[in-house]
């Protein structure tokens, strides 16, 4: 017989199993330590494919919505790594690409005020040169940008 302690997520993780994997161990431990950590990328990399798969099914593509992710998350986020993708992002070179468009940025941010997030903001960025860090500079100046509109 297989226990589960009232916990079932997918081998692996998908969607909002990590939500129920920090509720629950902060259930057992009766603690508030354990969080998520929420990717931008990935969000985005999930969304992109279930478009495609369910594209005539509306009702399955709203349960997994951007802002679907940020309300799941919004009682145990840790940390936001925040990051755009070319395509699905599978490639080298379109996981963890710059924000070439503000708007982009901002509507992250503005789930993140909506749901009143209050974690650390991680820029989860590529970079062709490491010391010269262009992309970061450029995302950091633009998130800054953005945080100030507040």
């Amino acid at each position: 017989m297989k226990r589960t302690l009232g916990l079932e997520i997918t081998l692996g993780g998908i969607f909002y199993d990590n939500v129920k994997l920090a509720n629950f161990l902060n259930e057992v431990f009766r603690t508030n330590r354990f969080g998520t950590v929420l990717d931008t990328a990935h969000i985005l990399t999930t969304i992109r494919i279930y478009e495609r798969i369910f594209s005539d099914y509306e009702e399955i593509k709203e349960k997994f919505s951007i802002e679907k992710y940020f309300e799941k998350n919004k009682d145990v986020i840790k940390l936001i790594h925040l990051a755009d993708l070319k395509n699905l992002g599978f490639r080298k070179g379109e996981h963890g690409v710059k924000f070439d468009n503000k708007e982009d940025m901002k509507f992250f941010i503005d789930l993140y005020k909506k749901y009143e997030y209050d974690c650390d903001i991680t820029i989860e960025i590529t970079e062709k040169d490491y010391v010269k860090n262009e992309n970061f500079e450029n995302n950091f100046k633009m998130l800054n940008e953005i945080l100030n509109e507040y």
